[in-house]
């Protein structure tokens, strides 16, 4: 139920602002890195017994970029984002690492303000993120099917299209279905992507 309303919600925006908007409508594609540090809490307070360092994964998909005026703009995505975290435990007696891989379909909504220069322009802004898991890697099935977070993205678009983009994401929900155990799962990420708009 949550993913058909957050698509639904999804698309009527998109299609209203395309409708509603005065300016030009671009399209685009993004492909790089996202660099993951979930926040994992355990119940049984042994969460400080287990360090936690980044994870890099793939983040790819496309947008569409919708002119409110000639500095602002709108920009709807629909990115594929593997998010997680690596587990490491080590002792005088063993040493155990594991890696926590999230995937998720990403919604970000952005708000963007353009400045412009001789070759291209700079832009910067923000919005909500609603993220649909596809499907994680931990002890089963353990996280939550929707998330949302709060987007930050800049970037430099050159004249012929070609872009560099900037971002992070702060999740803002408890995602953990396994509360038994553990208590807290919470998803962050920072992204580097080249992109290009036609």
């Amino acid at each position: 139920m949550e993913k058909k309303l957050c698509c639904t919600a999804f698309l009527f925006l998109a299609i209203n602002l395309f409708g509603q908007s005065p300016g030009k409508v671009k399209f685009g594609i993004k492909l790089g890195t996202a660099v993951a540090k979930s926040r994992v809490e355990y119940n049984d307070d042994n969460t400080s017994t287990f360090k936690y360092r980044a994870k890099t994964g793939l983040i790819a998909g496309g947008y569409i970029d919708i002119a409110i005026n000639k500095t602002v703009s709108f920009q709807p995505a629909i990115l594929y984002v593997r998010k997680g975290v690596k587990e490491i435990m080590q002792s005088s007696q063993y040493f155990y690492g594991t890696k926590m891989a999230f995937n998720y379909m990403e919604l970000p909504l952005n708000i963007l303000y353009a400045s412009y220069v001789k070759t291209g322009n700079y832009f910067i802004g923000g919005g909500l993120s609603p993220a649909i898991k596809l499907s994680d890697y931990l002890y089963g099935d353990e996280l939550k099917s929707f998330d949302l977070g709060i987007d930050v993205l800049v970037g430099y678009k050159s004249q012929m299209g070609f872009s560099i983009n900037l971002g992070y994401t702060y999740g803002m929900l408890n995602v953990s279905d396994f509360k038994n155990y553990i208590k807290k799962i919470q998803n962050k990420y920072f992204s580097i992507a080249l992109g290009y708009e036609f």
